[in-house]
C-alpha cells in the first residue's frame, strides 16, 4: 500500500468518525426533546386528556 493510499485511508477513518459524532449527537437531542415533551405533559398548564388520566392510572 503506497503512502497516498495510507493518508486516503487514515482521511476516510476521521470522517466517518466525525459522521458518527453527528449521529449520535442526533439522536441525544432526540431523546432530549422527548423528555421536553414529557416534562411539558407533567406541567401544571398542561390540560388533562383522558389518555393522560389512563397513563397516571397505570403507572401508579
Amino acid at each position: 500500500m503506497s503512502s497516498f493510499q495510507f493518508f486516503l485511508r487514515l482521511i476516510n477513518i476521521i470522517f466517518l468518525e466525525e459522521v458518527m459524532a453527528d449521529l449520535v449527537q442526533e439522536g441525544q437531542a432526540a431523546r432530549e426533546s422527548e423528555v421536553g415533551r414529557e416534562f411539558m405533559f407533567r406541567s401544571p398548564n398542561h390540560t388533562e386528556k383522558p389518555e393522560d388520566e389512563f397513563l397516571h392510572h397505570i403507572l401508579t
